[in-house]
């Protein structure tokens, strides 16, 4: 800020200014990066087995009106499974392939993408089924947050409206078809795959 303050050819961008939030909009909704191969050397893994790590996100889709997304902020479920469909997210954590994972040079990659693509394709398959069990519990966490905030914005109209007229039945009417909307918007929460990256074990 100062710098920029002081230099009429420099431009000061702050978080909020529209040309920060499309290019943060396009790395986060582009297809670009969101899926990666590496070697890994991880003991007692056998050479050759493979690991997979899916990350999926919430997805809700609703009128912006009802702001769903102060009860359903985007939250991200991480899955790690082996070859033998076993969930091992806890035990290899995103620092672990971080630290560990080596690159793997494209045409590697891509010799090894036509040889293991049906493994990889069941693999992904146990992973959703994995994410799919926690999604009931994310939503039923945001559906108590919203009628928890609804009821109690619901209780205060309905006893304000007890001793001031101004306060019209229109409102609270609007106020209980809102949370209705929102209930139902959320029971259609589903989840999306966001990234995937593929880690091949090796001596």
């Amino acid at each position: 800020r100062e710098l920029a303050l002081s230099r009429e050819d420099f431009h000061y961008l702050t978080w909020e200014h529209p040309m920060v939030a499309g290019a943060i909009d396009m790395i986060l909704s582009g297809e670009y990066g969101n899926t990666a191969l590496c070697s890994m050397k991880l003991p007692p893994y056998k050479a050759g087995m493979l690991l997979l790590e899916a990350i999926f996100i919430t997805a809700c889709a609703a009128p912006p009106a009802l702001q769903l997304q102060r009860y359903l902020p985007l939250t991200t479920l991480r899955v790690v499974i082996d070859s033998k469909g076993n969930d091992v997210s806890e035990l290899l954590t995103e620092q672990i392939f971080d630290k560990r994972g080596q690159p793997v040079r494209m045409l590697t990659a891509q010799d090894l993408l036509r040889h293991t693509r049906t493994q990889i394709i069941a693999m992904l398959g146990q992973a959703e089924q994995l994410a799919e069990r926690q999604k009931p519990g994310i939503v039923a966490t945001a559906r108590s947050a919203m009628q928890t905030l609804q009821q109690a914005e619901l209780k205060r109209l309905r006893t304000l409206a007890e001793v001031n007229p101004n306060i019209r039945s229109e409102e609270i009417e609007h106020l209980v078809g809102e949370t209705a909307q929102l209930d139902h918007y959320l029971g259609k929460a589903h989840l999306k795959l966001d990234a995937l990256r593929t880690a091949v074990i090796t001596e």
